[in-house]
């Protein structure tokens, strides 16, 4: 089990948010070190990664440091689906620090979640963390 990160105090979110492609590792690292103890880990996949979603929300119960993990459902072939999902999970902790890791999913996935992310952050004059672990 981690229950410790090396990673430095300013690069660690509350708010995790995780894109779930269909290599769940790179996620698995990020949900293990990006996010303060007892944070929250949000999950966003499609239909086809929900599986995959769900074996990665068991392995970080049962492996990482924080405690909440949730998961969404959106449309990958739907950047309002994409922006809007996430922008009603931030909505939820407008206090908090919040993490985006774009490792995994779609490159659509990828953009409108970020620009979800970047203007809540300029919104709400938050802080933003985005990461992007190189799979290979």
């Amino acid at each position: 089990m981690v229950t410790e990160t090396s990673m430095p105090k300013q690069h660690l979110a509350n708010h995790l948010i995780l894109l779930v492609g269909e290599n769940p590792l790179p996620n698995a690292v990020a949900a293990s070190c990006m996010v303060v103890p007892d944070g929250q880990i949000t999950l966003l996949h499609t239909g086809a990664t929900e599986e995959i979603a769900n074996n990665l929300r068991l392995w970080i119960e049962n492996n990482a440091c924080c405690a909440r993990v949730n998961y969404r459902k959106i449309d990958e072939s739907d950047p309002n689906s994409i922006y809007q999902v996430t922008q009603t999970i931030l909505k939820r902790n407008p206090e908090d620090v919040v993490g985006l890791n774009y490792t995994g999913g779609t490159k659509t996935m990828a953009v409108h979640a970020f620009r979800a992310v970047d203007e809540w952050t300029e919104e709400y004059h938050a802080t933003g963390i985005f990461s992007y672990l190189d799979a290979r």
